[in-house]
């Protein structure tokens, strides 16, 4: 009797038990939202000064954690650029700010130009958003202008992949990498493999230029405040908790809560993900209490993306703890407007400013914005065209070539990251369909059980009825149980070894739902969004999967398949499951042969500046891999048990 050549797939919704398309990420949500409850209760029994100065030292520590430590601030010159402008009272200087002898940074510095008061001026930074002409944009001219003539000296700078600080540049066409949150999103993956947020490097830089401002001749440094949207409100609430020395803070356009923004469906670029900020409680609330009794204004737009009913709920929660200890409270202007710093925002931050840095409120309409030509401290208006050879943040990072810890410690690291986030159930909920025959003595069943809570795991076993396997061959191949046939099935079964075709956590039949359409692989996918709010909890895509081939291999041996049980084990994988395949053979040592095309090659991922080839590898960040795991290691921990196929 010929095999017959029909697929092996699940019938939607796992044959109609279970709609998976969205489990994976309501168990995400589940678990970010116990988390933030855990530490909004924690927050709700702060009543004291005292507590509420201990609780602030614990955010700073915190937010210094998730970022991967705050970098010690470097020696910092200035460099005059092309000369003042001097537009009614206010001076226009564009300069460079260079950090660490190499970092050259551009910025631009706006003077009133009148007297100096007694005591000197107060002064704002202001920290761009996501917009591609940063320093340059008109929106910030506009509120940089606004500030200045409201007797307040104003920096601003272009972060890291915006205005003339492209981090790929290309003299002949077109950015290698598309600049502002592509190019942040690409070196930041990059980031978290070292356990590094690209925040720290965005804090950095703003330290830097808070330093510049507060050693102007003219500025008092004990006055000296921060503002900025979108990103920009992100990067001013992570000033506020590792810079409580600031006078004064208005982030805009951001606060709303990680509950709230979770509701949104909406991603983030990397150097906004903080690698455990949730699990230790880092939420916009814990950052908006973070510098108190000093001034704080948030900036809200009630039509914005960010939520503005969380926004609204944040500030009212951290007011309430601020009365019970005697501390002055948040204040919140909104403008009805979508996501931007709009007209009235910045009339508003110049009023807040003005009053608590010193000042005189200037509601004027701001000067027309200058040509970004003219704000420009570069000649070819990129930094890196200007001398290739000075670095980026790619080239900040760690690129270690081997292991840096012993093998025991690189050991016992991977058990942690592997089983600590887990959420365990005491019952699998296994459910086995009806055989179906495929052969003269072969026959297939489709399952499907979970290995945490909330998360499905599927697989399909095939098997000789007419002997008693002794090994458990477990397969993962790129195509999944979708692209599964019985003729392929049939060709790798034999008769002493049954083979379960595995599809772990977001793969295969239990591949997540797009919120777009988009292909999984896409960095812009809701799995990537995913994948940042598993980051968000400690936990990652890749350390789930290998904890759903481990935790299937021991439920295996505990009764999960029907009427079999095994303590004997191969793996094969292809693909993007072979890193998933080695890490689970290095953790349970029952698996006597892991089988993979290749050794999943992790050097292009972290040490190539371009590395993005659309096939989703970001998929297999696990922060912390690189100091522990080299491919020579896992090859001598494996020894004889890896097998390359040919």
């Amino acid at each position: 009797m010929p095999i017959e050549d029909h697929s092996l797939a699940f019938h939607p919704n796992l044959n109609g038990h279970l709609d998976v398309a969205l489990t994976l990420q309501r168990e995400i949500a589940k678990r970010t939202r116990e988390e933030l409850d855990r530490w909004r209760r924690r927050r709700q029994s702060i009543g004291s000064v005292e507590a509420l100065r201990t609780e602030q030292q614990r955010i700073r520590v915190a937010v210094a954690t998730a970022v991967g430590g705050i970098p010690e601030l470097p020696d910092v010159v200035v460099r005059q650029g092309r000369p003042t402008t001097r537009r009614g009272p206010v001076d226009i200087q564009p300069m460079t700010i260079r950090i660490a002898a190499e970092i050259d940074i551009p910025a631009t510095l706006y003077r009133p130009t009148g007297a100096v008061p007694d005591g000197g001026r107060g002064a704002v930074l202001i920290v761009c958003g996501h917009a591609d002409l940063a320093k340059s944009e008109p929106e910030y001219q506009r509120l940089a202008d606004r500030l200045a003539r409201s007797g307040l000296v104003v920096l601003i700078f272009d972060p890291a992949g915006q205005g003339e600080r492209y981090g790929y540049p290309s003299p002949d066409g077109p950015p290698l990498v598309r600049p502002g949150t592509t190019e942040h999103t690409h070196v930041g993956v990059q980031a978290w493999w070292h356990h590094l947020s690209l925040a720290r490097y965005f804090i950095r830089d703003a330290l830097a230029a808070l330093s510049v401002l507060r050693t102007q001749p003219d500025v008092d440094p004990t006055r000296v405040g921060v503002t900025g949207n979108s990103g920009g409100g992100y990067l001013t609430c992570l000033l506020m908790a590792v810079a409580p020395d600031l006078a004064a803070a208005a982030p805009g356009t951001f606060v709303c809560g990680r509950d709230a923004y979770l509701d949104s469906g909406q991603r983030q670029d990397a150097e906004q993900i903080l690698l455990g900020g949730t699990r230790d409680g880092v939420d916009h609330g814990d950052l908006l209490i973070s510098m108190a009794p000093s001034p704080v204004l948030v900036l809200a737009a009630e039509y914005d993306f960010f939520p503005f009913p969380g926004t609204k709920s944040v500030v009212s929660e951290a007011n309430a703890l601020l009365r019970r200890c005697a501390q002055p409270p948040i204040e919140l202007v909104t403008t009805a407007n979508g996501h931007r710093y709009d007209d009235r925002l910045a009339s508003a931050a110049a009023r807040f400013f003005a009053e608590q840095l010193g000042g005189t409120p200037d509601d004027a309409n701001p000067a027309d914005p200058l040509p970004p030509s003219e704000l420009r401290t570069t000649q070819s208006g990129q930094v890196l065209l200007d001398d290739p050879s000075l670095p980026t943040v790619f080239d900040e990072l760690p690129h270690p070539t081997t292991a840096q810890s012993d093998p025991d410690t690189a050991m016992a690291w991977l058990s942690d990251a592997v089983r600590r986030p887990r959420v365990s159930v005491e019952l699998s909920g296994r459910r086995w369909f009806d055989p179906i025959q495929i052969g003269p003595v072969l026959q297939a069943r489709q399952g499907f059980w979970q290995t945490e809570r909330g998360v499905v795991t599927a697989g399909v076993l095939v098997q000789s009825t007419a002997d008693i396997p002794t090994t458990l061959r477990v397969v993962m191949d790129d195509s999944g149980i979708p692209g599964l046939t019985a003729a392929a099935a049939a060709a790798i079964v034999d008769r002493h070894c049954a083979t379960m075709f595995l599809d772990v956590r977001g793969t295969g039949t239990v591949l997540p739902h797009d919120r777009e359409g988009k292909d999984p692989r896409d960095i812009e996918s809701s799995l990537y969004k995913g994948l940042c709010d598993l980051l968000w909890l400690g936990d990652s895509l890749q350390a789930g999967r290998t904890w759903d081939l481990v935790r299937t291999l021991e439920l295996v041996t505990d009764g999960l398949l029907p009427d079999l049980t095994f303590d004997r084990f191969e793996v094969v994988a292809s693909g993007r499951h072979g890193l998933t395949a080695i890490t689970a053979a290095l953790l349970d040592e029952r698996v006597g042969r892991v089988c993979v095309d290749q050794l999943p090659d992790l050097g292009p991922l972290i040490n190539q500046r371009v590395w993005n080839d659309g096939s989703g590898r970001w998929q297999w960040v696990l922060p912390g891999w690189p100091r522990h795991f080299d491919s020579d290691r896992v090859g001598r921990l494996l020894g004889p048990r890896l097998i390359m196929r040919t």
